[in-house]
């Protein structure tokens, strides 16, 4: 399995951009890298909607990771 890790960023940064960003250029190296493999991600649920923006689609219930709601989501290929 290949993973990559959340950032964050400045709260007065954000809004502008740039997650959406950092998504599509993680998406296009994960494309280049391994073409026709999907992506699995346990995102945030509260970020559930951005990352269905970028074609993600949720594959499990809610569940805390660090007492925080996540839900594993995937992008097929």
């Amino acid at each position: 399995m290949r993973q990559y890790w959340s950032c964050c960023y400045f709260k007065n940064s954000r809004g502008g951009g740039i997650g959406h960003q950092l998504v599509q250029e993680a998406l296009c190296a994960c494309d280049k890298l391994w073409p026709r493999e999907s992506i699995e991600i346990g995102a945030q649920e509260h970020l559930s909607e951005f990352y269905q923006n970028h074609g993600f689609m949720p594959t499990s219930v809610m569940y805390l990771e660090d007492d925080i709601p996540h839900i594993d989501m995937k992008l097929e290929k």
